[in-house]
């Protein structure tokens, strides 16, 4: 079965391709697709925005340099370069997912052992990465959008189309729930629930043991977040 295939089932048929995942794991597909899309939307982006109004906006949003002198604040924004910003902001998203991924395919993996599910680290990284394939189509939006929009004052965050924040809450970034509701996405419940079909492949317990086990952490995750202040 080719990788394009195996992404069809994938949303046809969820439990199938997490069960033949789990006879061969493999994450390579998903991680590159993962990787180019996020490349290619950062790389349009930086082509594309206005780059003082960037740069003033990305010192507006950390409070500590909000808090500066006009003055300060200007010189700072005056020493920012185009490159610099994008190689750090390329980089950064770079590897936001490959953190994000391997540290769940870690927790699940530790606390599979916890629960005498006796599978591999790479057994869980490959379940991981296929589950969250559906949030790339966060990166397509996200082209669509830079393709039909005139403005070129656009922030980072807004690049997230499909976040809660974008489509419903509408926070600025000093406001609390701002990061929260800008990570989560309309897609995010589909990746759960793939989670948890992989979950099952790979545990052979049933739908419900695999639900809690899935779900359990993960939601309270967002709820200790969206207490904390830099919510």
């Amino acid at each position: 079965m080719t990788n394009i295939q195996r992404v069809m089932v994938l949303f046809a048929s969820p439990g199938r391709e997490m069960a033949e995942l789990a006879g061969r794991p493999t994450f390579w597909f998903p991680l590159a697709l993962t990787l180019v899309c996020t490349l290619i939307v950062q790389l349009w982006y930086f082509q594309i925005v206005d780059f003082s109004w960037l740069a003033d906006y990305s010192i507006s949003a950390n409070r500590r340099m909000a808090q500066l002198p006009e003055a300060s604040r200007t010189a700072l924004a005056s020493k920012m370069s185009r490159g610099r910003l994008m190689g750090f902001t390329v980089t950064a998203a770079l590897l936001a997912p490959l953190l994000i991924r391997t540290l769940t395919a870690t927790f699940f993996n530790l606390l599979g052992k916890l629960l005498n599910i006796r599978k591999t680290f790479g057994e869980w990284l490959a379940v991981i990465w296929w589950a969250s394939l559906p949030l790339t189509l966060n990166l397509l939006a996200a082209v669509l959008f830079l393709a039909l929009t005139p403005s070129h004052q656009i922030s980072p965050p807004g690049l997230s189309v499909l976040s809660l924040n974008e489509l419903f809450a509408h926070r600025s970034y000093h406001e609390r729930g701002f990061n929260v509701l800008t990570t989560l996405t309309l897609l995010h419940p589909i990746a759960w629930w793939y989670t948890v079909r992989g979950a099952q492949a790979l545990s052979g317990r049933s739908l419900q043991f695999s639900a809690v086990f899935v779900l359990t952490p993960i939601l309270l995750f967002y709820v200790v977040w969206a207490l904390l202040p830099i919510a």
